[in-house]
Formats: structure tokens, C-alpha cells, sequence
């Protein structure tokens, strides 16, 4: 994997110290957070977005109406 962007931040000195006396490889570690967090925030916006396209969808029709839909529309049949 080839790395084309650099991160700089700046941590106090006494954090610095006690991060040295660990044996954990810091840049992969804030490379997996970074990674994780994107994932999370995508899985977060699609799943904004079924929620909102079933709220269109289901904009005034009653609750039992909006699952015999999803159902059909999951087991492709019609509840017409």
C-alpha cells in the first residue's frame, strides 16, 4: 500500500513519554481508527438514507401497510 498523504499532530510532552514506554506501533493504529471511523460514518449515511427513502415511502400509509410492502418488495411480490 503506498501512502500519498502525511498527518501531523501534536501531543504534549508527558503523552509523548508514556506512548514511548508502550510497545504499540502508533501510526498503524491511528491509520485502523481512521479507517474505522470512515467506515462507520458510511455505514451511517446509508443507513440515513433507506431510512429516509422509507419514510417517503411510507408517508402516510399505516404501519402494518409499510411491512406487508417491505416484505413484498424483499420477496418480490406485490401487496397492491
Amino acid at each position: 500500500m503506498s501512502y500519498e498523504s502525511t498527518i501531523l499532530i501534536k501531543i504534549d510532552k508527558k503523552t509523548k513519554r508514556k506512548m514511548d514506554d508502550i510497545d504499540v506501533n502508533w501510526s498503524s493504529r491511528i491509520r485502523d481508527f481512521i479507517r474505522m471511523e470512515l467506515t462507520k460514518k458510511a455505514r451511517f449515511n446509508e443507513a440515513e438514507r433507506i431510512r429516509k427513502s422509507l419514510f417517503r415511502e411510507s408517508h402516510g400509509l399505516e404501519s402494518v401497510e409499510v411491512i406487508r410492502r417491505m416484505r413484498g418488495a424483499r420477496h418480490g411480490t406485490s401487496s397492491n
